[in-house]
């Protein structure tokens, strides 16, 4: 019998390893090719300054530049990112060698390695108290979830923070089920700790486990009519175990200055009382730790005289408690921040339900039915379905007679949990398919039981054949999944199901869908290059810093200039497009785009699901019959002057005037660039660039600002310039200055203007008209 046993043991974790090397060879295919997602570049900036803090001898202040839970995902990329070095170090491999390893691979591929441990886990656990069967397709699903497999080729979050929540539910069912299994709970309990230092969303495992244990007595109280305990000393230290890993993931946890609580200004006046506590136990320390010592030494005594397991005998609860207290008072005592932290902690998290959705400078609006919708949206059809089907099951099955099966507590567990998870979430105006990615990986286990019963009772009504019917039927259900996934590859994160429309639908409702394709239109730009005449100016209606990432990775050696584009085209080379990024600007009703894009040749178009998600054109060349005027100039804020909002002539522009001003004032702004624009392609021959300048009327002039004092420089490039001097303006109106510049060739021209720095000025627009 135990031969047989371990062979079947053996068998399950062969299968298990097929499961993982299956769904790791799905997320990892071309992983690297993935354009740069905005949350990518942050982590990747804070994960590399572990890695520098690492090599400095930093050790204790790993961690204190983390402005967000995030540890644990932060210390595995940095690990990654300094193997990658070492190996690129090694083989003296560089940037644009064919076997370098860049950063955000190296990032990338550190949560695929450990986040795909879901899948396997989930079988192996699941399989003892759900079945083979429902464990392998949930598995199996789990594989083939497209909005998993996005999430894991990520360097970010959530695919850590989920593989933490999975693990610690799955150790918290299988303690459940042995009844009082304390060195389970407290693995449980380290897991979630794991999941507390990546992500404060983590909570909510704790309160689904604390409503399940209500409700479990309940159960247990109306069916076998017997009381159970709701809450035991093994669960307590189950907590405590897993805040113990959480703080030791952030260097300076029990320091009164702990970084991520101080840069967010966390204010508490129970923090406050708690630290003034534990400082005064510091400074007479003898005293407390001499108690604390006495107490720790007896509650230890009494609770190994208990010949019973600690977390069952009735009467052990006060040794438990004074073990408890002894601890907290040793630790409190050298460590006067040691409770103050945690209730600034947990400040925080309670804090970030009114913290709104920003995307690009905007604040998104709440999702029309919250969760409702993105559970409606985002999940497969099939999960769907079986959510239903399982829920309905699960109903059955606790109405019959009789106790409650392992089963049956199981099931509870995680359909409290992904209920508890989403309605604590759904307080929140910032709602996203990230934040649920643990608790629909869980749901698969409920989505796996409600298919697999449906098609056992098919099966069984069909006597002849039963077992045939029902592997056929599960191996179409399974291949249908697997169908989803490939038709969306590789952009996963914009898979919609059918039944909510679809990505069309998606922009129908208005929800956020992915700029993809960046790396597609890079290659097509790649091949087609040689085509294209003149200088290479790429202007894009999109993230343009994501795009710069994704041409610094991939496509190093491709020759064009990328700018951010706004406001009417004009002798543009390319345009990137994303219908998405224009539709959520118009949202806010911020024009980025005024021109007729039939005015332009598609070259090339990017359709994921149906829908164009990604387009590029060609724009003509100006012939400068109408002056191409700029409605403002742009200002960068490093330089100290604003954009908009000033004063002209002591009145604030009137919008009828059609223009935004930039005012210049010696005693407020540095010299530099304080006017540009965005670059603009032009035909051979001559041009004029018009500025319209003026002095302000309330500013009182220097008697040293003679009228051949240098005022400022306008430019069309470096080589085409005419510096304008205090005697060609004017404090009573605006006056336009000009520049001729010329070129035999087609070119790119960039119009700024250089402030000397010593000149109050007003800037308004620039025009660029023929010069003939």
């Amino acid at each position: 019998m135990s031969k047989l046993l371990s062979e079947k043991k053996y068998q399950l974790i062969i299968l298990a390893l097929a499961l993982y090397f299956l769904a790791l060879g799905i997320r990892l295919y071309k992983i690297s090719m993935d354009e740069t997602s905005a949350d990518e570049l942050h982590w990747l900036v804070r994960s590399h300054e572990i890695e520098k803090k690492y090599k400095a001898g930093n050790y204790a202040h790993l961690t204190t530049h983390l402005d967000h839970p995030g540890a644990a995902p932060a210390i595995i990329m940095a690990v990654a990112q300094s193997i990658a070095s070492a190996y690129n170090q090694h083989f003296s491999l560089k940037e644009g060698n064919e076997f370098y390893i860049d950063r955000m691979t190296a990032a990338r591929v550190s949560i695929v390695l450990f986040a795909t441990l879901v899948v396997p886990l989930i079988f192996l656990f699941a399989h003892s108290w759900l079945g083979f069967a429902p464990a392998l397709i949930a598995a199996l699903f789990v594989t083939f979830d497209p909005i998993h497999i996005a999430i894991c080729r990520q360097a970010h979050l959530d695919a850590l923070l989920t593989l933490f929540i999975v693990v610690a539910t799955l150790l918290f069912i299988k303690a459940e089920l042995g009844i009082g299994n304390l060195k389970t709970r407290l693995w449980a309990g380290a897991f979630w700790g794991l999941a507390l230092a990546t992500k404060f969303t983590a909570v909510g495992f704790v309160a689904g486990v604390c409503v399940y244990r209500v409700l479990r007595a309940l159960i247990v109280w109306i069916k076998e009519r017997r009381v159970i305990a709701i809450l035991s000393w093994a669960d307590i230290w189950t907590l405590l175990i897993g805040h113990a890993v959480m703080g030791l993931l952030y260097s300076r946890m029990w320091w009164h200055e702990f970084g991520i609580l101080q840069m967010r200004h966390v204010k508490s006046h129970l923090a406050d009382y708690a630290y003034e506590i534990g400082l005064w136990l510091h400074l007479h320390s003898i005293l407390p730790i001499l108690c604390a010592v006495i107490l720790l030494g007896l509650a230890v005594y009494q609770l190994r005289r208990s010949s019973e397991s600690l977390t069952k005998r009735p009467l052990c609860w006060p040794w438990h408690l004074m073990l408890f207290f002894a601890i907290l008072l040793f630790i409190q005592t050298l460590l006067p921040a040691f409770i103050e932290n945690f209730i600034r902690f947990y400040t925080r998290a309670e804090q970030l339900k009114d913290v709104p959705h920003l995307a690009y400078g905007n604040v998104r609006p709440r999702i029309p039915y919250g969760y409702l919708t993105i559970y409606y949206s985002r999940l497969s059809e099939l999960m769907q379905l079986g959510t239903l089907l399982g829920l309905f099951t699960f109903a059955c099955s606790l109405r019959r007679p009789g106790p409650v099966m392992a089963k049956q507590f199981a099931l509870l567990i995680i359909v409290v949990l992904t209920v508890v998870w989403v309605a604590i979430l759904n307080v929140s105006p910032k709602q996203t398919i990230r934040y649920i990615i643990p608790v629909i990986a869980l749901s698969s286990l409920l989505v796996a039981y409600g298919w697999e019963s449906l098609v056992r009772a098919c099966s069984k009504k069909i006597k002849a054949k039963s077992v045939l019917i029902y592997t056929v039927a599960l191996g179409m259900l399974l291949s249908a999944q697997a169908y989803l996934v490939f038709s969306i590859s590789p952009h996963y994160l914009v898979y919609y199901s059918s039944i909510s429309g679809g990505v069309k639908g998606a922009y129908r409702h208005g929800l956020g869908i992915a700029n993809v394709g960046t790396a597609d239109v890079l290659a097509f730009l790649q091949k087609q290059e040689a085509i294209f005449e003149g200088s290479k100016v790429m202007h894009l209606i999109g993230d343009l810093e994501i795009f710069r990432d994704t041409v610094n990775r991939l496509f190093p050696n491709i020759n064009y200039k990328f700018v951010s584009q706004s406001g009417e085209a004009y002798g543009h080379n390319l345009i990137v497009f994303w219908p998405y990024y224009q539709a959520m600007q118009e949202h806010y009703r911020q024009e980025v785009l005024e021109t007729d894009l039939s005015l332009a040749t598609k070259l090339y178009e990017g359709v994921y699901g149906n829908e164009p998600l990604v387009t590029l054109y060609r724009f003509p060349f100006s012939d400068l019959t109408k002056p191409i005027v700029r409605k403002y100039v742009d200002v960068p804020r490093s330089r100290g002057v604003g954009r908009v909002g000033y004063y002209l002539n002591n009145q604030r522009a009137e919008k009828s005037i059609g223009r935004e001003v930039v005012t210049l004032n010696p005693q407020r702004d540095i010299k530099g660039y304080a006017a540009r624009n965005y670059s603009i392609m032009l035909l051979p021959g001559a041009v004029k660039l018009r500025a319209l300048i003026g002095i302000p009327n309330d500013i009182v002039l220097n008697s040293d600002l003679t009228p051949k004092r240098y005022a400022i420089r306008i430019e069309m490039s470096r080589s085409c310039s005419r510096i304008v001097t205090m005697g060609e303006l004017s404090k009573n109106e605006m006056r336009w200055v000009e520049l001729i510049c010329s070129s035999d060739n087609s070119r790119d021209y960039q119009v700024a203007a250089y402030w000397f720095g010593n000149v109050p000025l007003i800037l308004e627009e620039f025009e660029i008209v023929s010069a003939h």
